[in-house]
């Protein structure tokens, strides 16, 4: 349904404090019989799709496990589309991208953040955070706010897997700050610097069986933000092995039971915490006890035809 004040979409949740409120008045009880099928986009692809629709600057834009599309929104006519080549996962997903100041910044199953021109598709950087090869992926939707990336790695039910938040520079791709959320150890592989000051995760909450190594905590869904404070809500995954706590006794910080956020300012400084109960506009962000997230997950595929209502 056309209208003359297109409402920006440049966020998974629209906004990165996650309303997801869409202040529109054309569709309402009334008019809801008249919506119709305006054009509509095949992918032509076989794959898993589980991306959000993003709508900026008069540009549709979503991802599939490989490829970034740009599709003009009133006639479905495609402006571009980015592929980059790699194995497919053994979960081929992408939830979505984000916007910021003229680019666009996906995650992919490589185990890197890829940053785009948003109006040409051109490829600006890209930037590895996580090891394919261990079964880490990136495939949650970004957020972008204040010059920065935020993203983590999923994968945490793999044995040996940690879930990590990080901040990347969005012109550059460098990555500000790397920060796990299980306890790092000796041998963990790193791609960025930690945080400085307090808030490490406490090694010691966790009491694990020595043939059960620390993992989970991955991040597979977008995350939220305060602007006027700068703490960023990261919805991790849960701890692992996941139904078997007699093999991580402890509270496994900061997953288990707990609530998760950090700042995140511009600068490389960032301040962590853990609490029994977070929320912020109304939200409740930060719960972690989620036992059967990563793995609910459907594994199936089938042929995406998309098809776009406006």
């Amino acid at each position: 349904m056309a209208h003359t004040a297109p409402v920006e979409w440049p966020s998974y949740n629209r906004t990165v404090t996650s309303e997801r409120f869409v202040p529109l008045k054309e569709i309402s009880v009334r008019t809801v019989q008249d919506l119709h099928i305006l054009c509509s986009y095949d992918t032509k692809e076989t794959t898993a799709f589980q991306t959000g629709l993003l709508q900026v600057n008069g540009a549709l834009y979503w991802t599939t496990e490989h490829d970034t599309f740009s599709v003009d929104p009133n006639t479905c006519q495609e402006k571009w589309r980015a592929h980059e080549d790699f194995p497919s996962a053994f979960l081929p997903v992408s939830r979505g991208a984000a916007f910021l100041d003229g680019r666009l910044f996906r995650g992919t199953n490589a185990g890197q953040v890829v940053a785009y021109d948003a109006t040409s598709g051109k490829r600006l950087w890209s930037t590895t955070i996580a090891d394919p090869k261990r079964g880490e992926l990136v495939s949650a939707s970004p957020i972008a706010w204040n010059g920065l990336v935020f993203i983590g790695n999923s994968g945490g039910d793999v044995k040996g897997v940690k879930g990590r938040m990080y901040a990347l520079d969005a012109v550059t791709g460098r990555v500000r700050w790397e920060f796990f959320l299980v306890p790092k150890q000796p041998g963990d592989p790193s791609f960025g610097p930690a945080p400085p000051g307090p808030g490490a995760t406490p090694l010691s909450s966790w009491e694990n069986d020595p043939e059960f190594p620390i993992s989970g905590g991955g991040t597979w869904t977008s995350y939220s933000l305060d602007p006027k404070s700068g703490l960023i809500y990261v919805p991790g995954g849960n701890p692992s092995p996941d139904f078997v706590k007699d093999f991580r006794k402890g509270p496994n910080l900061y997953m288990d039971r707990s609530s998760f956020w950090m700042r995140a300012p511009v600068s490389t400084a960032a301040t962590f915490s853990s609490s029994s109960a977070i929320s912020t506009t109304g939200m409740s962000p930060g719960r972690q006890r989620s036992s059967a997230a990563a793995t609910a997950m459907p594994s199936w595929r089938s042929r995406q035809r998309t098809d776009i209502s406006m």
